[in-house]
């Protein structure tokens, strides 16, 4: 996707949606834009997978410079 889109949540959101998650216990680990990641990692809270089995990571923020959200690593 182009660089001015990386911060937008929609495209992986309604990719993720489309996923069929395997049955039983997996681990799911998203790096991204924080507000990408955070809504990733809403989104298959949402669809039930425990938040445990998770690891979402802002690594930057859109318009901050160096800038990452701790508070979502781990969360």
């Amino acid at each position: 996707r182009p660089l001015d889109q990386a911060a937008d949540p929609a495209p992986l959101t309604a990719a993720a949606q489309g996923l069929d998650l395997p049955e039983g216990r997996g681990f799911i680990w998203i790096a991204a834009e924080a507000r990408v990641a955070r809504a990733l990692r809403d989104h298959f809270a949402e669809r039930g997978h425990p938040r445990h089995w998770m690891k979402a990571a802002g690594y930057w923020t859109k318009g901050i410079a160096d800038g990452a959200d701790k508070a979502l690593i781990d969360a």
